[in-house]
C-alpha cells in the first residue's frame, strides 16, 4: 500500500481545509467522530493580506464556552510603517466593525520597545523592553 491508498493518509486529507495562495488565505478544522462525518472543529480563520504579503486583516469564529456562548466571532486588522515594522492591531466588534481595543508598538532600530493598550482599567496591557 503506498502512501496515497493508506487509509491514515486519507483521514489526514479529510481532517482539514487550508488554502493556500503564497500566503495563508483561510484554514478550517474538522474534527472526525462516529459516525465519521466531518464535523467543523472549534475554529476558522480568514486572512487578508497587502500587495507585499504583510497579514492586514483577520477575521473567523471560534469556541467560546466559557463566555456561555458556543460561537465567538472575531475580527482584527493591522497596520506597518513603510520599512515594515507592525506599528498598530486593532481588535474590532465583529457586529459592527467598531474598533474595540488598539495596540500601538514603537520601536528602536526595528526592534520593539513598547507595546501599548488603547484600553484602561483592568483592561490595560502595556509591554516595555
Amino acid at each position: 500500500m503506498t502512501g496515497a491508498e493508506s487509509p491514515v493518509s486519507e483521514k489526514q486529507e479529510r481532517s482539514g481545509n487550508v488554502e493556500y495562495r503564497k500566503t495563508l488565505k483561510y484554514e478550517t478544522h474538522f474534527l472526525r467522530k462516529p459516525p465519521y462525518i466531518l464535523i467543523t472543529k472549534h475554529s476558522k480563520h480568514d486572512y487578508g493580506y497587502d500587495g507585499i504579503g504583510r497579514l492586514t486583516s483577520a477575521n473567523g469564529s471560534y469556541l467560546g464556552i466559557t463566555e456561555g456562548n458556543l460561537s465567538r466571532r472575531f475580527q482584527q486588522s493591522f497596520g506597518y510603517a513603510k520599512n515594515g515594522n507592525l506599528t498598530a492591531k486593532r481588535i474590532h466588534d465583529p457586529g459592527n466593525g467598531n474598533i474595540t481595543d488598539e495596540w500601538s508598538y514603537q520601536y528602536t532600530n526595528h526592534q520593539v520597545t513598547n507595546i501599548d493598550s488603547s484600553r484602561t482599567g483592568a483592561d490595560t496591557l502595556t509591554l516595555q523592553y
